[in-house]
């Protein structure tokens, strides 16, 4: 069995992310400016397609733009951070999904699921608990560079919600605190390091 080389693997995980389609554009507008992430080369980026992802409801949205380098012929992903990096949820969906399970009085995940106008299955929402469990530490890292967190009682003891809770607080104006921590760190809020 052969794998694909590393440079193959590493162009999903190069290019700027973006909060919003006015961002993405300006950056588009002035590509001439920027470098390519693989050989430098500034002024030789050409748009290369789009990138879309496809939603429960069958509606295809807009998740960033494709970026070729006319000088070395590789290609990276300019991206929205209005989606989970590598999958078709939006990070609102699952902010939701955590808004209502740190409202509850006994959070249970069931239950929480029923209050967010159900964004996915019940097998989805724990596999997105664990997922979102097992890079704790480094969100928590990350942020406490950015804003020390606040004790919260309502939070203690459940370290999910208490991340959840220190990113509404260092992200408090903006409207998704997921999608403003994959902007403002430039990288997934799944990524492990």
């Amino acid at each position: 069995m052969s794998f694909p080389p590393v440079r193959q693997l590493m162009r999903s995980l190069i290019g700027p992310v973006f909060l919003t389609l006015q961002e993405l554009q300006a950056w588009l507008d002035n590509r001439g400016r920027h470098a390519c992430p693989f050989c430098d080369s500034a002024g030789r980026l050409w748009r290369n397609g789009k990138y879309y992802a496809k939603q429960a409801s069958g509606e295809t949205i807009l998740r960033g733009q494709k970026i070729l380098c006319a000088n070395c012929r590789r290609g990276f992903i300019l991206r929205l951070a209005d989606f989970v990096f590598g999958h078709a949820v939006r990070c609102e969906e699952i902010g939701r999904l955590l808004e209502c399970l740190a409202q509850a009085d006994q959070p249970s995940i069931p239950r929480a699921l029923e209050r967010s106008a159900k964004p996915f299955s019940i097998a989805t929402a724990y596999r997105w608990f664990k997922k979102l469990s097992l890079v704790l530490s480094v969100i928590r890292a990350a942020l406490a560079s950015r804003h020390p967190p606040r004790p919260s009682a309502s939070c203690q003891r459940r370290p999910l919600l208490e991340t959840y809770e220190h990113l509404r607080q260092a992200f408090i104006d903006q409207p998704c605190p997921l999608s403003a921590y994959q902007n403002c760190f430039q990288k997934s809020i799944l990524a492990n390091a």
